[in-house]
C-alpha cells in the first residue's frame, strides 16, 4: 500500500472513531436520569413497511400496558449500527432488551448484550439456552383443541417431519398435547426433504380421512411450496383435513391454523421481563405461543362440508379467500 492509500486508510479510521465517540457522547446527553430501583426496559423491533409494521407495534403496546418500569424503543433498519446500539442500550441505562421478529433476534444473536435478553414474533431455536421469550410456533394443544371443534371425528394426528429439524420441544408439547385430548399422534422421522414427500404421498393415498388428519408443523422454515401444492391437492380430492402452524399454508388452501393475538403476546412478553427482575433467575424460559386467533380457509371448509353459524363465525380472526362471495 502506498503512503497516501495508508494515510486514506487511517482517515477513514479515525472518522468512524470520532462517529462512534459522538453517538456516545449524543446518546448520553439525551439519556434520562434513573430513579432508584427504576427498571429500563429497551425493545428493538425491525422497520418495515406497512401493514406488517403494525404487527410490532401491536406487540409494543401490549409491552407498555403490562410493564411498570421506563420502555424505550428502537427501530432496526436492515443495516443497523452494532456500535451506535450498543451506545443506546448504554444511555438508556437498559436492564433487560426484547428483540423482536427475525432481525431482533439476529441483532441480539451478534451483540449479545450484558443483560436479560428476550425474544417474540419469531420461532426461537428449541436448543436455544441464552433467550427468554415467546416463540411464535402455536402451543399444539390449542391447534388440537381447534381440530376437534371443526372436526369431532378425528382420532389420529400425523406428523412427518426432517431428522435434522431441531424440533424435539414441539413434539414433546404435542405428545402431551394428543394425550391429554385422547388423540393419537402419529410421528414419523425421515432423513431428508425427498424422504419427506414420499412419505406423505403414502399417508395421503392410504390414512382414513374420517379419522385421521394430516398436521403441517412449521419451525421458522416452511416446507417446500411444490411439496405443499401436491398435499393440499391431493388431501382436496380425498377431502382430508390438512391443518399447518403456519398461517400461509391456510392461503394455500390447508383448513386452518393459528397466529399470535399480538397485543396479547406483548402483554406475556412483559409479563417474562417481570418475573425475571422479581426472581434474578437468569434461566432461559421459552413459551410456544398461547394467545391465538383462528385463521382459516372457508373454500376448504366449504368443500369439506363444515358449516358455521354466526357465534362461530365471530371467531374468525383471518379468512382465505378474503370475501366470502368467491366460495363455490
Amino acid at each position: 500500500m502506498n503512503t497516501q492509500g495508508f494515510a486514506n486508510k487511517k482517515a477513514r479510521g479515525s472518522r468512524h472513531v470520532c462517529v462512534l465517540i459522538a453517538s456516545l457522547l449524543w446518546f448520553q446527553l439525551l439519556a434520562p436520569a434513573k430513579a432508584s430501583g427504576e427498571q429500563h426496559l429497551a425493545i428493538l423491533y425491525p422497520e418495515i413497511r406497512e401493514p406488517y409494521r403494525q404487527i410490532f407495534l401491536n406487540i409494543i403496546d401490549g409491552i407498555k400496558s403490562s410493564y411498570d418500569g421506563k420502555i424505550y424503543v428502537y427501530a432496526l433498519k436492515k443495516e443497523s449500527n452494532p456500535a451506535a446500539l450498543s451506545a443506546w442500550l448504554t444511555a438508556k441505562h437498559a436492564d433487560a432488551v426484547i428483540g423482536l421478529g427475525k432481525r431482533g433476534f439476529r441483532t441480539l444473536l451478534d451483540l449479545k448484550p450484558d443483560m436479560p435478553i428476550f425474544v417474540g414474533a419469531t420461532v426461537i431455536p428449541p436448543d436455544n439456552n441464552t433467550f427468554s421469550g415467546i416463540s411464535q410456533s402455536p402451543a399444539p394443544s390449542k391447534l388440537f383443541k381447534q381440530l376437534h371443534k371443526l372436526q369431532p371425528s378425528i382420532k389420529r394426528i400425523h406428523l412427518p417431519y426432517q431428522k435434522d429439524n431441531k424440533n424435539g420441544s414441539l413434539i414433546d408439547s404435542a405428545l402431551i398435547a394428543a394425550n391429554t385430548q385422547k388423540l393419537e399422534l402419529v410421528l414419523t422421522e425421515v432423513n431428508d426433504i425427498r424422504e419427506l414427500a414420499s412419505h406423505y404421498r403414502q399417508l395421503l393415498e392410504n390414512i382414513n380421512p374420517q379419522e385421521d388428519a394430516l398436521w403441517i408443523s412449521y419451525n421458522g422454515v416452511g416446507l417446500d411450496k411444490s411439496l405443499v401444492h401436491q398435499i393440499l391437492e391431493t388431501a382436496w380430492q380425498r377431502n382430508m383435513v390438512v391443518f399447518s402452524s403456519n398461517v400461509a399454508d391456510v392461503k394455500r388452501g390447508a383448513l386452518y391454523s393459528l397466529y399470535p393475538d399480538n397485543y396479547a403476546m406483548g402483554q406475556r412478553l412483559a409479563e417474562l421481563v417481570l418475573a425475571q427482575e422479581k426472581t434474578m433467575d437468569a434461566s432461559a424460559v421459552v413459551q410456544l405461543v398461547d394467545d391465538l386467533l383462528l385463521a382459516i380457509n372457508l373454500r376448504t371448509a366449504d368443500h369439506l362440508g363444515l358449516l358455521f353459524d354466526e357465534n362461530e363465525k365471530r371467531d374468525f380472526g383471518l379468512v382465505f379467500p378474503p370475501y366470502s362471495h368467491q366460495l363455490r
